[in-house]
């Protein structure tokens, strides 16, 4: 997990012109970074990656769209268990991130909007959430939601992610969007750091408890 302050400062510097121009194909391996065409790419976590679902995803009254790619960790010795990369196919005027959410310290840790405000043209913004079950059982509850942001393609691919099915999990969210430009959403399914369960690693950092975990998080 000590590479993981690299990729958290990686990811949140984007380029975010031309953002969405390519999706891979299902099945094609990375490692280090997702090329996204014309010279634009994010960073993935360490590991070797595979995508196990390429889709576009967006509300039915909305003009935008969602480009989504999934990616799963073939080194199931990794920490780091799936990723779910967004990009946006037009520009446009976004609202605020989660981190503007006035509810969002009881509902995530670690929320960070990484020196930005939302009155400026690029937001950032990153949070965790402790997820006591597993993988499986997330999913579940986002069917039942019947959530447009996780429709039933991406969680095919996400289904097929096998270190995390049964065990409770740490799920990142990052956004990085630009006012009247493109926007990336990334989410990083991970195991807490060993000897500790994702709610109580939340807890700990709600009650100020800070770990060295904690801080390399942070980014």
């Amino acid at each position: 997990m000590s590479l993981f302050k690299l990729f958290v400062t990686s990811l949140l510097t984007c380029f975010l012109i031309g953002l969405a121009q390519a999706q891979p194909a299902v099945g094609a391996r990375f490692e280090k970074v997702l090329p996204l065409g014309s010279g634009a790419s994010v960073p993935l976590p360490e590991g070797q990656w595979q995508a196990t679902a390429v889709t576009q995803t967006g509300a039915p009254n909305e003009l935008h769209k969602w480009h989504v790619t999934v990616l799963k960790n073939l080194d199931l010795r990794s920490p780091f268990a799936a990723v779910v990369i967004r990009t946006s196919d037009i520009p446009r005027h976004w609202g605020n991130t989660p981190c503007n959410n006035p509810k969002e310290p009881d509902i995530a840790f670690l929320v960070n909007r990484h020196g930005t405000i939302s009155s400026q043209l690029v937001n950032k913004c990153s949070r965790f959430l402790g997820i006591p079950d597993g993988l499986d059982p997330w999913i579940g509850r986002r069917k039942n939601e019947n959530n447009l942001y996780w429709p039933s393609n991406v969680m095919a691919g996400l289904s097929s992610v096998p270190t995390i099915k049964t065990r409770n999990f740490i799920q990142a969210e990052f956004a990085v969007q630009q006012y009247g430009g493109f926007a990336l959403r990334y989410d990083v399914f991970m195991l807490p750091p060993a000897g500790i369960s994702s709610v109580k690693f939340s807890n700990n950092y709600k009650e100020g408890r800070i770990s060295p975990e904690h801080q390399l998080l942070e980014g």
